[in-house]
């Protein structure tokens, strides 16, 4: 087997320190940008009782854009909005993903305390500590709410083709939860 160089490995590290750092605004900034848009103001008019569901963002090297859900409890549906450096985008209204009698919960924005700088820094320091062979390639960001309170699940999918999933409480920084997940396995 040929062995990997220190070059080929400091080549590596680079290419996982651009996805981990890579830009993000912060939640609240992305957030405020949508409310004051006319697109956003335009369908709220029309759908004022719709909550904020939940938000996501993948990180890999590149500016990341954000995803905001806003759930219809009539229509057991979401309507979903992005925010990027190109603008506010609406998607069409789908289904909602989510196991079968799970609840959809509000995100109660006023408790959120963390946003996703300090989660990834926390999630980092745990794969650090408990999984420091798992190197990530590309950061997926998810918030929302969960069991009373908001929860961020940052998932890192790494080198190793595994994928590490760890819970953050968006509200007071514990960590609740880390798991690691071949993708070969079958769980």
């Amino acid at each position: 087997m040929k062995k990997v160089s220190k070059k080929s490995d400091k080549k590596i590290e680079k290419a996982v320190e651009k996805t981990v750092l890579c830009e993000v605004s912060p939640l609240s900034e992305a957030l405020a940008i949508l409310k004051r848009s006319p697109e956003f103001k335009k369908w709220r008019e029309l759908h004022p009782s719709d909550f904020l569901a939940s938000a996501f963002t993948i990180m890999e090297g590149k500016k990341a854009e954000w995803q905001f859900s806003f759930y219809n409890g009539d229509r057991d549906s979401v309507v979903s909005f992005t925010v990027s450096d190109l603008g506010i985008g609406i998607l069409p209204e789908s289904a909602v993903f989510r196991e079968p009698e799970q609840a959809i919960a509000e995100i109660k924005e006023a408790e959120i305390n963390l946003d996703i700088h300090k989660a990834i820094e926390i999630a980092s320091k745990c794969q650090g500590e408990k999984y420091p062979k798992e190197r990530p390639i590309k950061v997926i960001a998810v918030l929302a709410g969960s069991g009373g309170r908001n929860i961020w699940s940052i998932t890192y999918l790494t080198q190793n083709f595994k994928t590490l999933v760890m819970k953050v409480d968006a509200s007071s920084g514990e960590l609740i939860s880390h798991r690691i997940i071949s993708f070969f396995s079958y769980e």
